[in-house]
């Protein structure tokens, strides 16, 4: 029989394979947040994952909404999802908008010059263009290796609630753990 020890320590290692490989389904997840016009829902890639710390960290061009929205409400929600085994997991936590230190610095030097190319377009995410292009003009394109370092920037949530559902043929299963004490408390909850 599944323990919630035994889950949780699935939820991690699920999360940190959403990391080390690129065909995972938990490393599309989609990130919720709240903006002035409701909740903004949309698709990133999960880039890393701190267990010991219960951290989840994703990369954001400094000018996206999503940026402003986490500096006015720290408050945001990781949603993921496994079709073939039939995993959910809901994450929550505060984030956090970093765009300077160490860890910062860390992840951009492990970008390429095309990664390095989403965060150079003029004008930033969501300006209207002129044709289906990134906005990045093809003069510019891989010539600075450091172009567009000032709008990049990692967003760190610490989480604080994980709620994981199993659908199964034979039973649905679902347990949430809660962030006290340092550590997390788990509970078994109808689906």
């Amino acid at each position: 029989m599944i323990t919630l020890d035994d889950t949780l320590s699935q939820v991690w290692e699920h999360l940190h394979a959403g990391v080390d490989d690129r065909n995972h389904p938990f490393r599309t997840p989609v990130f919720c947040t709240q903006g002035q016009q409701g909740p903004n829902a949309r698709t990133l890639v999960l880039r890393a994952v701190d267990a010991e710390n219960n951290t989840l960290i994703c990369y954001s061009d400094t000018r996206a909404g999503k940026w402003a929205e986490i500096n006015q409400r720290a408050q945001a929600a990781w949603v993921f999802y496994d079709p073939d085994n039939g995993y959910q997991l809901r994450a929550y936590g505060q984030s956090k908008c970093l765009t300077e230190g160490a860890l910062v610095e860390r992840h951009w030097a492990a970008q390429d010059g095309v990664a390095r190319n989403n965060y150079r377009s003029f004008g930033g995410p969501g300006r209207p263009l002129d044709g289906p292009t990134d906005g990045v003009p093809d003069s510019q394109r891989n010539k600075d290796v450091n172009a567009g370092r000032e709008h990049f920037g990692l967003i760190v949530t610490r989480l604080t609630e994980l709620d994981w559902l199993h659908l199964a043929i034979d039973r649905h299963r679902r347990a949430r753990f809660v962030r006290e004490g340092g550590e997390w408390q788990g509970q078994w909850i109808a689906p």
